[in-house]
């Protein structure tokens, strides 16, 4: 097919790398609002090329089997656009009656009540979570300032963490992703920045970003979970606005379990918020 008649690759590529330049250094508190809006505006670009690309695509076979003329027919079915999505959702299992019964019959005591996260409680579930071995100081935090999902804002919060090679620097966000988006990952560079897709022990997708020009963002390890929740942790290779050097703070391992851990989400329980409130009750705001 001619390109002046339907996809043409290179205008496409040149639009999302366009609009992925776009995403300038933010402010560094804005972590959250900085990943969703991004995660979305590049799954909206590739999702739409990969859209145009399958029309192409089923344009081309059916002039193909045109041109075969008579012959034995043949079932073609199209495979999953490229990249890493979520897993389908194994069969319902329905319980016995026996078990159902015997479910019901055990008492089980009054369990705490989930509350919003807050900044405090964040860094709270973030530092108790560090691989063994780190410490962490120097804390900052984004007050839920930015609306994402509902009107809500997730907070962001941030550390120097100090590993045996030397100190680090951390931004951790918990958000809700839109529900309506899906969350695929594809590989590939653009507006300087290198997506590199995997998954996690656990399953969920990984999606690792590296911008070498961004020493605030040099590493951004994004793990998307169960109920549209995502997590996202930036590994800076500075100690901030300024030039000072900082090793890497975690590996992408080591982020990436961070980001799994069940007690990192948008809700936490009520004692844990609350005991976390009074531990930390006033982080200096992130610049």
């Amino acid at each position: 097919m001619n390109e002046e008649d339907g996809f043409r690759p290179n205008e496409f590529h040149h639009t999302l790398d366009t609009e992925l330049a776009a995403l300038t250094t933010p402010a560094l508190g804005d972590l959250v609002g900085q990943a969703a809006k991004g995660g979305r505006r590049k799954r909206r670009l590739r999702a739409a090329g990969a859209a145009v690309g399958s029309v192409t695509a089923v344009a081309a076979l059916a002039v193909l089997v045109g041109s075969l003329g008579t012959g034995s027919a043949q079932s073609t079915v199209a495979g999953p656009a490229t990249g890493i999505g979520p897993a389908a959702a194994p069969a319902a299992v329905s319980a016995s009656p026996s078990a159902s019964a015997s479910a019901s019959a055990t008492p089980t005591a009054q369990a705490d009540p989930l509350v919003p996260v807050t900044a405090s409680s964040l860094l709270d579930a973030v530092v108790k979570s560090l691989p063994a071995g780190l410490t962490a100081d120097t804390f900052r935090a984004n007050q839920a300032t930015v609306p994402i999902v509902d009107r809500r804002g997730f907070p962001s919060v941030f550390a120097f963490v100090h590993t045996p090679a030397g100190t680090g620097r951390i931004g951790v966000g918990a958000y809700q992703t839109d529900p309506e988006q899906q969350r695929f990952c594809w590989d590939g560079t653009g507006g300087g920045t290198t997506t590199v897709c995997s998954t996690s022990p656990a399953g969920d997708v990984v999606e690792v970003e590296t911008n070498p020009t961004n020493c605030i963002q040099a590493t951004r390890v994004t793990v998307y979970r169960p109920q549209n929740l995502a997590v996202a942790i930036d590994i800076s290779s500075c100690l901030g606005k300024t030039t000072e050097p900082a090793v890497p703070a975690l590996t992408k391992e080591q982020a990436v379990a961070l980001a799994s851990n069940p007690l990192i989400g948008t809700t936490m329980p009520s004692a844990f918020v609350a005991a976390a409130n009074a531990k930390y009750p006033a982080l200096p705001e992130a610049q």
